[in-house]
């Protein structure tokens, strides 16, 4: 979905219909958007900052079972919206969990490989993905 650093399928081959989306996320303020994909053959987080909007997390979570691709120059290496320290190019899969009360929720995200190895995690407030923390000066 956010990726525009890649030479494969994805939306940003197919702008003429991502961009009104997105646009139409923003133009009604819809809070708490993060996105996941996968079929990348590796795994990562990528962030997209926004003037004016909160920031679009989308994690891309693959492969357990599938052949893994290297990244480690290069392509996705070099994707300037890749979370530092997400990319993963060994099996493995995604464990999402909510916690928190009602009005002050987070999403934590485990990266673990197939034998149980912690690869990484990242927590996600709630309120990290809200248009009330967006300043609307310049």
């Amino acid at each position: 979905m956010l990726n525009n650093h890649h030479a494969y399928e994805g939306w940003d081959k197919y702008r003429h219909e991502r961009d009104p989306f997105l646009q139409w996320l923003d133009d009604n303020k819809i809070p708490g958007v993060m996105f996941l994909s996968g079929d990348k053959h590796h795994t990562e987080m990528l962030r997209a900052d926004r003037p004016g909007a909160y920031p679009l997390y989308e994690m891309t979570c693959s492969p357990l079972t599938a052949g893994t691709h290297s990244s480690k120059s290069g392509g996705d290496m070099d994707n300037p919206r890749l979370v530092p320290g997400s990319l993963v190019n060994k099996h493995n899969y995604c464990k999402f969990s909510f916690s928190g009360p009602r009005n002050d929720r987070s999403l934590k995200v485990d990266v673990i490989g197939h034998e149980g190895k912690h690869y990484w995690s990242k927590q996600i407030k709630s309120s990290v993905l809200s248009y009330s923390q967006v300043s609307d000066s310049p």
